[in-house]
């Protein structure tokens, strides 16, 4: 048994001697010369020049810019959409819902792909897959084949929205991310406008192929992006990831009582970007997108009806009542936020 015993203790420092092979674990790896050295390798995402970090941040804005339009630049056809195709506007709306749908589906296979096998393939497969569904719907001879398309385009397009976050935190550091994630959330909200006046002079089919125009013209631009992703760019050498942490929670409880929530919703964004790092930040920012989107999905199957009933003063209102409730939820992370963090291994 003493035998047996001196053999066990021995094999890991014999292995060592040998050279047995290494894990394929990059977490599970010893740290090697290679991994003291990342600070200071060029592949960093850190390290690269101001120029070029904006040029990705452009590249991500433009990738939420386009998935959001191509959700949002429908909504000024939906009428003329049901016209054409002798529906009513609830059914013409599924266009809205259903892509709405597919943007909550669709980060949960999009955000975990990103962080095994990087940011950069999900950039590069999801928009212009995407893209071809727009097509579909811009050619479509039936309101069925119109929704379903569009269904899938939001499933395809949204994982380059979760993964944005995630990409942000790769390249900036904590201290210089907010004006960087600004213009990610910023970009959205010209969606809607730009449909408005498409929709004014052309007929509906040209809101679907102005977003093939966009999304083409974005996946073009986008070519010379590079991998951000550290546990990727390193993963061949056996490295480990060493992300930071801060947190924002005083911006995000001012934009709940604010009156341009925009500065809610993007600190809210770099709040749990900040929690999570840049391992896990695109699965939460995945979890957060996917309530998001479920009920923007329902929401236009009931709006119109709620603001014909209530009238506009109490359907506003009954939305202002609701967003009351949940000004107390900022000062409650601000206060038990770090006891909130330590219930999962996956915050920092």
């Amino acid at each position: 048994m003493d035998a047996i015993e001196d053999i066990k203790e021995d094999a890991p420092r014999r292995e060592k001697e040998e050279g047995s092979f290494p894990s394929s674990d990059p977490e599970s790896a010893p740290e090697s010369n290679h991994e003291l050295e990342w600070e200071d390798d060029p592949r960093n995402p850190y390290n690269w020049s101001d120029g070029k970090r904006m040029y990705h941040t452009v590249c991500v804005a433009l990738y939420a810019f386009t998935v959001t339009y191509m959700s949002s630049a429908y909504a000024p056809g939906a009428k003329a959409t049901g016209e054409r195709f002798h529906v009513s506007e609830t059914v013409s709306l599924l266009g809205i819902s259903l892509f709405c749908l597919g943007l909550a589906f669709g980060p949960m296979i999009g955000a975990p792909l990103s962080e095994t096998a990087g940011r950069l393939v999900v950039y590069r497969l999801g928009l212009p897959i995407a893209t071809l569904f727009l097509i579909g719907a811009a050619v479509s001879k039936s309101i069925a084949s119109v929704v379903i398309c569009r269904f899938f385009a939001g499933v395809f397009g949204s994982p380059a929205l979760s993964v944005g976050g995630g990409t942000m935190a790769d390249m900036w550091p904590p201290a210089r991310r907010g004006p960087s994630t600004a213009l990610f959330v910023m970009a959205p909200f010209m969606g809607p406008c730009i449909g408005g006046f498409v929709i004014e002079r052309l007929n509906w089919r040209w809101l679907e192929w102005v977003s093939v125009f966009w999304g083409v013209a974005t996946c073009i631009f986008a070519l010379g992006m590079s991998e951000t992703y550290k546990k990727t760019i390193l993963e061949r050498d056996m490295k480990k990831e060493k992300p930071s942490s801060r947190i924002r929670i005083p911006t995000l409880s001012w934009g709940a009582i604010h009156k341009w929530a925009s500065e809610s919703l993007a600190t809210s964004i770099t709040y749990m970007i900040d929690c999570y790092g840049a391992r896990y930040g695109a699965s939460a920012l995945s979890a957060n997108a996917f309530t998001r989107y479920v009920f923007a999905a329902a929401f236009p199957l009931f709006i119109i009806q709620m603001y014909d009933t209530l009238t506009t003063k109490w359907a506003a209102s009954l939305l202002g009542f609701i967003a009351i409730g949940l000004i107390p939820i900022p000062w409650i992370l601000f206060r038990f936020g770090s006891k909130i963090r330590q219930k999962t291994r996956f915050a920092l």
